[in-house]
């Protein structure tokens, strides 16, 4: 006679919970993937003139390993003050960066010339070897910079999802540093630290088919510069309405920004179709 084993109790409920928690998690793995900006996905569509957010993540570096939130360097803040954790979709929620705003300000198809973000001061690195001298607030961020730099931190910067892909340029042409952040400054063969203290931000789109007056990020670049006293040693960042975007030409004229004293940051903003 064969005999047929009852199923113990619990156990269809078990197999349907199973099943329900299965459909559950597939659906969740899709959304996962759908919250990362692959190509024809999760892209956003803007008219001319809206705000195109730039964010900032958290520095990183394949020396050390760890990555340092933006913030914790003396970076310039945004306009009001106030840093927010800016995370649009899943996919950056569950990918555990710290993304959050940054001071840039981009507007679709709208240039922007030598814009002033901020003045920081980082003291005078001379006196900063003197080891019985109690250091100011500046001269701690110069050091704190310089270690930076020499750790080969990278900056972060996201527009639309997309990571920045960045140039540095010098006499022996354009430099292509890739899309895994860009550096914070450089130091020489005398090992004085210099820092990249202006970025033309150059934005490429196109408009979207079947709506007309929108227009869609398709590519985000940085070009990085080393600028001694722009504000004054560039002529357009001294007229009042300029017309002409930092150049390599123009840079290499003022000569490249030391770490030290106060430094300027300003930025760029180029529109390309």
């Amino acid at each position: 006679m064969e005999l047929h084993q009852r199923p113990p109790r619990g156990c269809k409920k078990f197999a349907t919970t199973s099943a329900i928690a299965f459909t559950l998690l597939s659906t969740f793995l899709c959304c996962v993937v759908d919250g990362y900006n692959m190509p024809g996905m999760g892209l956003h569509s803007f008219k001319e003139g809206e705000t195109v957010k730039l964010k900032v993540n958290s520095l990183t570096s394949m020396k050390t390993l760890l990555p340092v939130g933006y913030y914790r360097l003396p970076f310039c803040l945004p306009a009001d003050g106030e840093v927010r954790v800016d995370h649009e979709n899943l996919g950056e929620f569950l990918s555990g960066d710290r993304i959050v705003n940054s001071p840039y300000v981009l507007k679709m198809k709208e240039s922007a010339f030598c814009e002033k973000l901020c003045s920081v001061s980082f003291g005078n690195p001379n006196e900063t070897g003197n080891r019985k001298k109690q250091l100011s607030k500046d001269e701690k961020n110069s050091l704190k910079l310089r270690k930076f730099i020499k750790n080969d931190y990278h900056i972060n910067w996201l527009v639309d999802n997309l990571p920045a892909i960045a140039y540095i340029r010098n006499d022996s042409g354009m430099q292509i540093v890739g899309s895994h952040g860009f550096p914070i400054g450089y130091f020489d063969e005398s090992n004085i630290p210099y820092i990249y203290n202006h970025v033309n931000i150059v934005v490429d789109y196109h408009e979207v088919e079947g709506m007309q007056g929108f227009f869609r990020v398709v590519k985000f670049s940085v070009y990085l510069y080393s600028i001694n006293d722009q504000t004054s040693s560039i002529e357009s960042c001294k007229k009042a309405n300029p017309t002409e975007h930092i150049s390599y030409k123009t840079a290499q004229s003022a000569g490249p920004q030391r770490l030290m004293g106060d430094v300027q940051f300003t930025y760029d903003v180029k529109w390309k179709e």
